[in-house]
């Protein structure tokens, strides 16, 4: 069942939407940076937007 579907008919309150095509180029960026890193210990942290949808945000 897709989420918007869920949504309507009252069987779940809420959706998580990440951006599939944000996410993998995102990733891809940091592999590829820590790769030229090797030595350096550090954690890479990134913030992906993503949209929350309720039943009410289906009207809007």
């Amino acid at each position: 069942m897709r989420p918007l579907e869920g949504l309507s008919e009252g069987l779940i309150t809420a959706s998580l939407c990440h951006p599939l095509d944000k996410m993998p180029a995102e990733l891809v960026d940091v592999m590829l940076r820590l790769i030229d890193r090797r030595d350096a210990h550090s954690i890479e942290q990134r913030i992906v937007p993503f949209d929350i949808l309720t039943p009410e945000s289906l009207w809007t």
